[in-house]
């Protein structure tokens, strides 16, 4: 047997999981097809994560979170939402949570980044960069990979943490329900006029949802989803247009609000597989 476990995916989850098992002192190879300089230095791409207190609970554990900069880890401590217009919102109030806030904000790249460095010292923890897997087989016994290359590569347990649309869950014959909403989440940083109280909002306009998130200093994001057919009402629009736009649809209350960031388009798909494990197997993230 090659390795106690392989994990396919150096993503967030991947990498989570195999710094939680580190300490074990099992063999655990991870196989990545982006380069080894992408996970050590992710690019932002306008992600910025709501976290609960459970994800910095893990977090916290694995030393994830003490690799993210103060700067870098934003408040939700309380949050509105709206349906139609900016009247009556539904209030949520952190005090009433036992908690000093709701939930934190961090970018994407830097969660990627910290899980990256957290599994990096460790000696019985391996990492396949810029590889791809062709194949998986399991028997009673072991797991089987195949890259790309032709090489094969066998472990106790193969787990998938390679996204939603995991190919090496198709290899398993484990299917999907997946759903296509026909929308897509347009994400951005805006830059604010006035304070937003670390309060977060979800606007259920009659054309499109609108979430503004609060970030450190007089920042936000914000979140669009509209139908797919209309993105583009959002994604030509100048950044003078856009900044307009959003600060219009929330009624001045934050001032003057302008685009900080490219806007990038994620398509709104929802998947869930029929299971999440087969013999040697195991799928996640």
């Amino acid at each position: 047997m090659d390795h106690d476990i392989i994990i396919i995916g150096a993503g967030p989850a991947g990498l989570s999981f195999a710094r939680l098992l580190a300490d074990t002192g099992m063999s655990i190879l991870l196989i990545e097809k982006q380069k080894e300089s992408i996970l050590a230095k992710p690019d932002y791409d306008g992600r910025e994560i709501a976290l609960t207190h459970l994800s910095y609970k893990i977090m916290t554990e694995t030393g994830m979170w003490g690799r993210i900069a103060d700067k870098d880890i934003s408040l939700i401590k309380d949050a509105k939402v709206l349906n139609g217009t900016l009247d009556s919102p539904l209030f949520f109030d952190h005090r009433k949570s036992g908690k000093e806030n709701l939930g934190f904000m961090i970018s994407n790249h830097h969660i990627r980044r910290a899980a990256y460095e957290v599994v990096k010292p460790y000696k019985n923890i391996k990492l396949m960069t810029g590889e791809e897997v062709s194949g998986v087989s399991t028997d009673a016994t072991s797991g089987t990979i195949t890259l790309k290359s032709g090489k094969e590569l066998t472990a106790s347990l193969v787990v998938s943490a390679d996204s939603r649309f995991s190919a090496t869950r198709r290899m398993m014959g484990i299917s999907t329900d997946m759903r296509d909403f026909g929308r897509t989440c347009i994400v951005c940083k805006v830059k604010l006029d006035r304070e937003h109280d670390d309060t977060a909002y979800e606007c259920f306009f009659y054309d499109r949802t609108l979430a503004v998130l609060p970030l450190k200093g007089k920042y936000c994001s914000v979140v669009t989803t509209i139908a797919t057919k209309d993105a583009h009402l959002v994604l030509d629009q100048t950044p003078e247009e856009f900044g307009d736009e959003i600060t219009n649809r929330m009624e001045g209350r934050f001032g003057n609000m302008s685009l900080d960031t490219e806007l990038f388009p994620y398509p709104l798909v929802g998947t869930y597989a029929d299971k999440f494990y087969a013999n040697r197997y195991a799928l996640m993230g």
